[in-house]
């Protein structure tokens, strides 16, 4: 955890950097104080973020009727259109534990087709978010586990 803030005074997780036993203390402190942190370095290149956020533009932008397809009525019912639930939010999910599986199989229905660049940019994606995941968790649930050692040590020992 980087002693530094963002400029809105978050706490801010480099994960380029080797965790310290500092660290552990301050994620600790930003989880329970705020609640949350800002999380930088994380490892996804600003190329694949550009490649899912054009991959996302070009689904959005699909006609309504295709995208009805995976709308409320749809065996899949991954897309809420417009007005549902706000006239401004428009959503396409893809549901765990295998978001990959979840994405390509809405792939599949909204293009008539499987689309291999569509396939392989979304399991790279995947496979870096579900990575990324389980590292900022274990690094959670390690400060939790300290936490929860101290106060065992305290209440057992110290009282």
């Amino acid at each position: 955890m980087s002693n530094t803030k963002s400029h809105a005074g978050t706490p801010i997780l480099d994960l380029s950097q080797p965790l310290q036993p500092c660290s552990l203390s301050s994620l600790y402190n930003a989880s329970k104080d705020w609640g949350l942190f800002h999380i930088i370095n994380y490892g996804i290149s600003k190329d694949l973020c550009s490649q899912i956020q054009t991959l996302s533009k070009h689904l959005f932008t699909l006609p309504s009727k295709t995208k009805l397809r995976l709308g409320p009525l749809s065996s899949l019912n991954s897309y809420t259109p417009l007005f549902i639930a706000s006239p401004f939010f428009e959503s396409l999910r893809v549901n765990g534990p295998n978001f990959y599986v979840s994405a390509d199989n809405s792939a599949e229905i909204l293009f008539d087709k499987k689309d291999s660049k569509f396939s392989v940019i979304i399991q790279e994606y995947c496979s870096k978010m579900e990575d990324l995941s389980k590292k900022i968790l274990k690094l959670v649930l390690i400060t939790t586990y300290i936490d929860i050692k101290v106060i065992y040590i305290i209440d057992n020992y110290l009282n």
